[in-house]
């Protein structure tokens, strides 16, 4: 599984949208849609925001 499947179903098992997961990261939607596209990557800055909004280890 790649990063992006692992953002995605974290953000699903916490009924989250795109959005909300970009209001809260503080970027565009569109970023978040291309890390669960794979399309990129995200920074180390936002992986850790994640992983504090996931309640998992970095």
């Amino acid at each position: 599984m790649h990063i992006g499947e692992r953002i995605k179903k974290l953000r699903k098992e916490r009924r989250m949208t795109q959005e909300d997961l970009a209001k809260i990261l503080k970027v565009a939607p569109t970023a978040v849609s291309a890390w669960e596209s794979g399309r990129n990557k995200p920074l180390m800055d936002k992986l850790s925001l994640m992983s504090t909004c996931f309640d998992i280890p970095l």
